[in-house]
């Protein structure tokens, strides 16, 4: 099979499973997922034994972090569903998600491991109620009582808690669960295991008003300081799902504008390479089987769509190929997230990724299902690998006001260039106002620096940032302008320490051109305060003398200007530290630009920062 970028090593390597460049055939693809996919989950099971044991550690990592124990008996499921299997090699399915799905619910979790449990029942029942299929009779009546407490939808989700932390109701968790407890309602209800309908309709009303408060977009933060990333196009997408199973028109009429303009952004988002529209927020290190499941949800709801299922079908394409040559390794049979120069957030550490590597192959699965569904029902037998995105300049306003959040999208041709949010809170590298996606410059994961952003620390020590979105947001023909009347600390309490920033992006994708002027005005006299912008670069080696990178058969050429900060910077080789771990590739090189700083009133200074780029 050929490369998906002709000439480059992946297509040289054995066992890379890309599909052709040219042309996918429906059927050709359907039997490639079902041997890969199948040979992968079999190594678990290989290795783990027998159904009723569980090893501490799998392929060298352990086994025991959150969801692990769902992720089995739900990727297997979702693997029948694909195929319609009832072994794996030498292993009984039945048997294995029988046992798998017991243990697990005598683990007792909430949220997504109930959620997990509540999807293999539903295709147990094949949308009756579960009590009235075969599979509940021959359960004994300490397993079916076991089952119907585990999936009290109250268990994560309570409108009567009396606790006063924020969002009490989910368990203090951030705004996406409300999603993931309505879609666990409507499946306990269908299955006839919760009773309870009203804390359905609460749900779906709750969902719906979080929606509402910001046009559409949901705010992930669970204290409004804002968090607009990935989690809202999962949250939108099951709450458009429950609302269909449930049979709440009503609800789906509502969401239909805001679906489709999601729909819009995620299409935007979409690096036509690599198929990924998750470049910056939190769990961007980790959220492949997401291009799966969007490009599944849209060829099947081609009246919401922004492209036709053809063309939709392409991101689940480019971002299988991708996900099998750079983000999971066959022969550990783990995702990449440990690599040398990788990083993850602090919730997903070594003991979640096996859970992690089952659950992204159990999303395959499903959305692999669903994709296929949605291509036989319309008699697409093949469709070309080839994404017809046409050019993209555009600012999406999630947020109006000040500050004001949205995102800066850039992308010509076959290429997605650039996004540049503003969308979250804090210092973290997941959300600063910069380039995501930019050629030779990758933002670390999950880190607080000034990076390509200023910190300003003040003679008293406090330490200021331009962060929490933006006092003024300009887009124009070449980029992006940005303003802020107010500096945030940390814990996101604004600071007016009498200097004004403006900042402007400028791109010339085509000459391989980046521009950034960061101008800061005083109006009041500051003493005694310092400054820092550090510029995170991925390239293997670099020439001090040229300010030139070099990465494989590109050169990146560095060039700066003004009175602000010095123009040659500290140089730090990251190593495996936490300021050299990437999202999807090692970030080997830190530029800190450092420097002390003063300003008389009524005084403006200046950094430029040229970034050039080629071949």
């Amino acid at each position: 099979m050929l490369s998906l970028l002709t000439g480059s090593l992946w297509g040289q390597r054995a066992n890379t499973y890309l599909f052709s460049q040219e042309e996918v055939e429906t059927e050709a693809m359907a039997t490639h997922l079902q041997a890969v996919l199948g040979r992968e989950l079999q190594a678990s099971l290989d290795a783990i034994g027998e159904p009723e044991q569980m090893p501490a550690y799998l392929f060298g990592e352990p086994t025991g972090g959150g969801f692990s124990a769902t992720g089995l008996p739900l990727a297997l499921a979702r693997y029948r569903l694909l195929t319609g299997a009832t072994q794996l090699g030498p292993h009984d399915l039945r048997t294995w998600i029988d046992t798998r799905m017991q243990r697990a619910v005598g683990e007792g979790g909430t949220t997504f491991a109930q959620l997990g449990v509540a999807e293999v029942l539903q295709y147990e029942a094949e949308g009756k109620s579960l009590l009235r299929t075969p599979w509940w009779q021959v359960q004994n009546q300490t397993y079916q009582d076991a089952l119907r407490a585990f999936l009290q939808t109250r268990r994560s989700y309570d409108p009567d808690r009396t606790e006063t932390w924020t969002n009490a109701d989910i368990g203090g968790r951030p705004n996406n669960y409300y999603g993931v407890a309505l879609w666990l309602s409507v499946r306990a209800t269908q299955l006839g295991l919760d009773a309870e309908t009203a804390l359905t309709d609460s749900l779906f009303a709750r969902c719906l008003g979080l929606l509402e408060a910001d046009g559409g977009w949901l705010d992930d933060s669970k204290n409004g300081r804002g968090a607009f990333d990935r989690y809202h196009f999962e949250f939108i997408r099951f709450v458009y799902e429950a609302a269909g199973e449930a049979g709440r028109r009503d609800v789906q009429a509502r969401l239909r504008p805001w679906v489709k303009a999601s729909g819009r952004l995620w299409w935007d988002l979409v690096d036509p390479v690599t198929g990924l529209a998750v470049h910056y927020g939190r769990s961007r290190m980790n959220a492949w089987g997401d291009a799966a499941e969007l490009a599944a949800f849209f060829a099947s709801h081609p009246d919401l769509a922004p492209a036709p299922p053809e063309q939709v079908a392409v991101v689940f394409v480019r971002a299988w190929n991708h996900f099998f040559t750079a983000q999971y390794d066959t022969t550990r049979h783990l995702v990449r997230m440990l690599d040398f120069g990788r990083g993850t957030n602090g919730y997903a550490g070594r003991d979640r990724i096996w859970g992690y590597s089952i659950g992204t192959l159990g999303k395959m699965a499903r959305a692999g299902h669903i994709l296929l569904t949605a291509l036989r029902q319309r008699g697409i037998p093949s469709f070309p690998v080839l994404m017809d995105k046409g050019n993209v300049s555009r600012y999406q306003a999630f947020r109006a006001g000040n500050p004001q959040f949205g995102v800066y999208v850039l992308s010509e041709g076959p290429f997605l260039h650039t996004v540049i949010p503003l969308a979250g809170q804090g210092f973290s590298s997941e959300y600063l106002p910069v380039p995501y996606n930019l050629p030779g410059i990758e933002l670390p994961v999950a880190v607080e620096g000034p990076l390509l952003t200023p910190w300003l620390t003040l003679a008293n020590g406090t330490l200021l940032g331009l962060t929490e979105g933006a006092g003024t947001v300009s887009p124009h023909a070449e980029g992006l302008g940005l303003g802020w009347t107010q500096w945030h600390d940390a814990k996101g309490q604004a600071h007016d320490p009498g200097l004004r920033a403006e900042v402007d992006w400028t791109f010339q994708p085509q000459a391989g051109l980046l521009r950034y002027s960061l101008t800061l005005r005083s109006e009041a006299a500051i003493e005694g305060a310092k400054l820092a912008w550090w510029l995170p670069v991925a390239a293997d080696s670099w020439d001090p003398g040229r300010g030139t990178f070099f990465f494989g058969p590109y050169r990146y050429e560095l060039k700066t200007s003004g009175d602000l900060l010095p123009a040659y910077p500290v140089v730090e080789a990251t190593g495996n530290g936490d300021l050299g771990k990437g999202a999807r590739q090692p970030v080997p090189f830190l530029l800190r630009y450092e420097t002390d700083f003063s300003m008389p009133a009524g005084a403006s200074r200046t950094f430029s920062f040229t970034w050039r780029w080629r071949s």
